[in-house]
């Protein structure tokens, strides 16, 4: 995977090479402003930040000249209505003789804020690393036409995105490697070439009333061999937990949340997610089917053909929980997934699982939905936890129309299942049919 660690050296901000510029500055006779205004204002239209601030010392006509003049320390850069070029962060304080720290980039007043670069570059993102402090964004819009809408890469403090559409880039909506805590609010990932949310989570992950939808562009780009099928959600933790309220991914060409600890055999780092708690989320028509793309036009026959000789190249299940296997870990070990508590969800017509569930905590399972999932004579509505010495408790869930299982528990797993109905699962197969494998019926303990 993706994560590596960082050693803070001569970057932007450390306090050698601010101590170094300053002391030159002030040698040549030069007077920087030390003292910069916080908040600093931006105005695409060239005024006067309406009336918020004085032009040339804290309102400014661009987004990276804002940037570039907030601080010394902690900063926020209001920003008003308009399009903005594209914006580096780790030029925080630049102007002024001072380096990056905590920096927000928020909405300012009435109309939509909306950064739009040119071909090549990301919307917003740190050419520096290691970035050293928090970073919010609110109220943004964000895009790029072929690279990442937002990309944060070695942040040491937390990212917090509120508010804010990364939508319609040519690659990643959003793409956050190497992070504190990592929290997305009242946000939508929408449209995205690649994955609508990659991340890489020092610490917990928390997704609240967020979408990814429609994160399918490149999908057909891969014909040639590379992945088919991208992400709603992509996250990735090394010590902490996953929260996901009232989110949706639905229409991705791959899974539409796949959760999993950071996996790294090259510097032997392996992640654990103590918790994972679901609740009022829903995936819908992930992944590609094998009837999917004849109506898609000609132009993508290279793609049927791939489809036709390796049908699992497109499954893609609605939740895909994982820990890793190749470990062999021990229950709270590295690479590994603790409890998992899922309700008031829904997983439908994905083309692999609906619920896929590799952990060894306890698993919960509280009103939820697995219907019409799987391709072909492959996919289930819940598949999981498929680890030994756990147990697997299942209240008011419908698993219906599945192409394998309903629900299939493998292992010595202990399994209580309360007001369970599981119809017209595994295509008239007997074998596939109702709760799973033969020799599992035993564990169930049906209701009273």
């Amino acid at each position: 995977m993706r994560w590596r660690y960082c050693f803070a050296g001569a970057e932007l901000g450390s306090p050698a090479r601010v101590a170094r510029r300053l002391g030159l500055a002030l040698a040549l006779g030069y007077a920087p402003a030390l003292f910069a205004a916080n908040p600093v204002y931006v105005d695409a239209s060239g005024g006067n930040c309406g009336g918020n601030g004085t032009v040339g010392t804290s309102c400014f006509s661009s987004l990276q000249e804002g940037i570039d003049n907030a601080g010394p320390g902690a900063a926020t850069v209001e920003v008003l209505a308009g399009t903005y070029a594209a914006a580096d962060i780790s030029r925080m304080g630049s102007a002024i003789a001072a380096g990056p720290a905590d920096l927000e980039i928020t909405a300012f007043g009435n109309g939509a804020v909306s950064i739009e670069p040119t071909a090549g570059s990301r919307g917003i993102w740190n050419a520096l690393t290691p970035f050293p402090g928090n970073v919010t964004l609110r109220g943004l819009t964000v895009t790029s036409p072929d690279r990442d809408a937002i990309h944060l890469e070695d942040i040491t403090g937390d990212v917090v995105l509120d508010q804010v559409q990364a939508i319609d880039a040519g690659v990643d909506g959003v793409d956050i490697r190497n992070s504190g805590n990592v929290m997305l609010v009242d946000s939508n990932f929408d449209g995205n070439g690649n994955d609508g949310v990659e991340i890489t989570a020092g610490g917990s992950i928390s997704i609240t009333r967020c979408t990814a939808n429609g994160n399918f562009g490149s999908v057909f780009e891969s014909a040639l061999g590379a992945q088919l099928g991208h992400d709603g959600f992509n996250l990735e933790v090394l010590a902490g937990d996953v929260t996901i309220i009232d989110s949706e991914a639905n229409g991705n060409g791959g899974e539409g949340f796949e959760i999993h600890p950071v996996f790294d055999d090259v510097s032997h780092i392996y992640g654990r997610i103590d918790t994972v708690t679901i609740s009022g989320s829903h995936a819908m028509n992930n992944g590609l089917r094998s009837g999917d793309l004849p109506t898609l036009g000609e132009e993508f026959s290279v793609v049927e053909e791939i489809l036709n000789d390796y049908p699992n190249t497109i499954m893609a299940d609605g939740f895909q929980i994982e820990s890793c296997d190749t470990q062999a870990p021990s229950p709270t070990g590295p690479c590994t997934i603790g409890d998992v508590n899922i309700s008031d969800s829904s997983a439908v017509n994905n083309s692999q699982d609906g619920f896929e569930l590799n952990v060894y905590g306890d698993v919960v399972f509280d009103t939820v939905i697995a219907e019409g999932n799987g391709n072909l004579s492959s996919g289930d509505g819940i598949d999981g936890p498929r680890t030994p010495n756990n147990s697997f408790t299942g209240r008011n869930i419908l698993t219906r129309g599945n192409a394998d299982d309903g629900i299939d528990v493998d292992g010595e797993t202990f399994v209580l299942l309360e007001d369970v109905v599981a119809d017209n699962n595994g295509k008239g197969i007997p074998q596939f049919h109702g709760f799973g494998p033969p020799g599992v019926a035993e564990n169930f303990l049906e209701p009273s």
